[in-house]
């Protein structure tokens, strides 16, 4: 005779069985078909999901179209990350041409001091070197960087310049984040995360509706002076 108990207790794992099972058949149906309307452009697409993270594979024509993939689908509710495997498949062009058009758009923006700035590049990857004031110019030179046609890749080794006086003290510069999370979030969502800061490196931790805020949050930070580097632990709810 089988024990009841022991029935009731196969039962139950079946049925979890069937629903995470489900879970995951609609989690990867809903991820083909936000594919189907948003990454038209990416040929020869495939994705998988692991979990909460999301291998992307495929070609595309630029590396701007490679990031913005991939920002697409940081846009989901549950994806913490993406593996870009995406491989991109450009017009050939040589070098030397990559490299003077990435310096003539570097030139075109007027913050930038093109004496700190240096461009090498190597079989259409840009390799970014030198200094700037603030983090948040380190980013903004690979996204301009990175929009140039024929790039395939940008590796960005600009560091930020720790500055000639003492840097501030750490609970100076928080201060300073929590009123730029405050003015670019609202208060109601600041008061959901929370600003560890050590040297000028910044630890962002908490939750936040969206991807738009989880970016928001980072560039905030990033403005502040005498921040050298964030780390954005905070998730999506």
């Amino acid at each position: 005779m089988i024990n009841p108990e022991r029935l009731l207790a196969r039962v139950v794992l079946l049925l979890s069985l069937i629903l995470a099972f489900s879970s995951v058949s609609r989690s990867q149906n809903s991820l083909e078909e936000f594919a189907r309307r948003r990454l038209g452009h990416v040929q020869e697409l495939r994705l998988e999901l692991r979990g909460a993270r999301v291998v992307l594979q495929g070609k595309v024509k630029s590396f701007f179209e490679k990031r913005d993939a991939e920002r697409q689908l940081l846009r989901l509710r549950g994806v913490a990350s993406v593996d870009n495997r995406l491989t991109v498949q450009s017009t050939p062009r040589t070098d030397a041409q990559v490299k003077t058009d990435v310096n003539t758009v570097l030139l075109a923006q007027a913050w930038i001091n093109p004496r700190k700035v240096v461009v090498k590049v190597n079989k259409s990857v840009v390799t970014l070197n030198g200094s700037v004031d603030r983090l948040v110019e380190r980013d903004w030179i690979e996204d301009i960087a990175g929009s140039v046609r024929g790039v395939r890749d940008v590796i960005n080794q600009i560091k930020v310049s720790t500055p000639e006086a003492p840097l501030r003290s750490n609970e100076s510069v928080r201060q300073d984040i929590e009123a730029a999370l405050g003015a670019e979030l609202g208060e109601a969502a600041r008061r959901g995360l929370a600003v560890e800061v050590s040297n000028g490196v910044v630890a962002l931790r908490g939750a936040v509706r969206n991807y738009y805020e989880k970016v928001g949050a980072y560039q905030a930070a990033s403005s502040v002076p005498d921040v050298i580097a964030v780390k954005n632990f905070i998730e999506i709810e």
